[in-house]
């Protein structure tokens, strides 16, 4: 396969420059907070630090006991900094309930710390939270296709499978209830694929909350745990997961690059053939006027590109722009030759 001069440049330049415009992934701040409590009827997690960054979304993960079998029981709300959270799903099985909750809290220019608090009009016994916050996060749908499954204390496994996009990040959340006669939780591992966020272990209920988050690299993430009951363990298993959806890589707007094709006493050269060269797009070309201006409009930004010149003229050496502006400054001019 034959390649354009223009282009062995320009794939040679693109070895040189550090990669840009990448779609943008969802990436976990590492900020996990837990807590637990049995009785009262707010549940605080002191001092969570959201870092600063762009497009952030905090989570929330709540598993809590009911009043009565089967029977949901909700929080009365769920603040973080006295802000409202909102509540995207609810799952019950037997006396045993999770929730996911959500706050858009947009672009941060210094750190956010503050407490979160879970609030219930009565007190429902044991009460869990898992608080941690993400960036590069959608701010118009963040949190897409969550789901819910159900088992009991026989299970060794638990699948689920959340729908995405690559970018994306698959979160889930598990929870049940051991031995509560001796007090032994059970145990969940997360699978390989996996990377654990925070687990919460009350040996006084025999009950463990964990969660995990996985980066989606196609269209769909399987999320499973191993699962291991102890003896006369109770059950009231539940695995829930959500998809945290990518915030959109920017638009690549159009900008303008243009110049001058000069000799060295400053004299314009008509007529030279002024080539820019993008990655995978074709090759444009111009023609300078009479005193040596070239003009391209509706350039795609956030790209490299590689402007060269030819003429009988002169000899004028390519140039290697990254396109974030418009570059209307642009200069050649052939060395030596008047």
């Amino acid at each position: 396969m034959k390649y354009s001069m223009h282009r062995i440049v320009l794939l040679f330049a693109l070895f040189l420059i550090p990669a840009a415009g990448l779609s943008a992934q969802v990436v976990y701040d590492n900020n996990a907070l837990t807590g637990s409590i049995v009785g009262g009827t707010t549940l605080t997690l002191s001092n969570l630090t959201v870092p600063a960054g762009n497009k952030t979304l905090l989570m929330v993960l709540v598993r809590n006991a009911s009043l009565s079998s089967g029977v949901p029981f909700l929080p009365t709300s769920v603040t973080y900094n006295g802000q409202g959270l909102t509540r995207l799903q609810s799952s019950i099985n037997n006396n045993s309930n999770q929730h996911i909750y959500y706050l858009l809290m947009g672009d941060l220019g210094t750190p956010v710390t503050a407490a979160v608090d879970v609030t219930y009009a009565s007190a429902p016994g044991l009460q869990n939270a898992i608080a941690f916050s993400l960036k590069n996060v959608d701010q118009t749908t963040p949190l897409t296709n969550p789901g819910t499954v159900s088992f009991g204390n026989t299970a060794t496994a638990s699948p689920i499978t959340v729908a995405g996009t690559p970018g994306d990040m698959a979160i889930d959340l598990i929870g049940a209830v051991g031995d509560t006669t001796n007090d032994i939780p059970p145990t969940f591992t997360p699978i390989v694929t996996q990377t654990q966020i925070a687990t919460l272990t009350n040996n006084a209920n025999g009950v463990r909350f964990s969660a995990s988050r996985t980066l989606q690299t196609g269209l769909s993430a399987a999320m499973d745990w191993t699962i291991a009951f102890p003896f006369g363990s109770f059950g009231n298993g539940l695995h829930d997961s959500v998809n945290v959806k990518a915030a959109s890589a920017p638009t690549a707007a159009g900008v303008t690059v243009a110049g001058r094709v000069a000799l060295a006493s400053g004299s314009g050269v008509p007529n030279a053939i002024v080539y820019l060269t993008a990655p995978d797009g074709p090759i444009r070309q111009t023609r300078t006027s009479s005193f040596g201006y070239f003009r391209f409009d509706d350039v795609a930004a956030g790209q490299t590109v590689v402007v060269s010149v030819q003429s009988k003229r002169g000899n004028f050496a390519p140039q290697v722009l990254s396109l974030a502006d418009s570059i209307t400054d642009l200069s050649f001019v052939a060395p030596g030759f008047e």
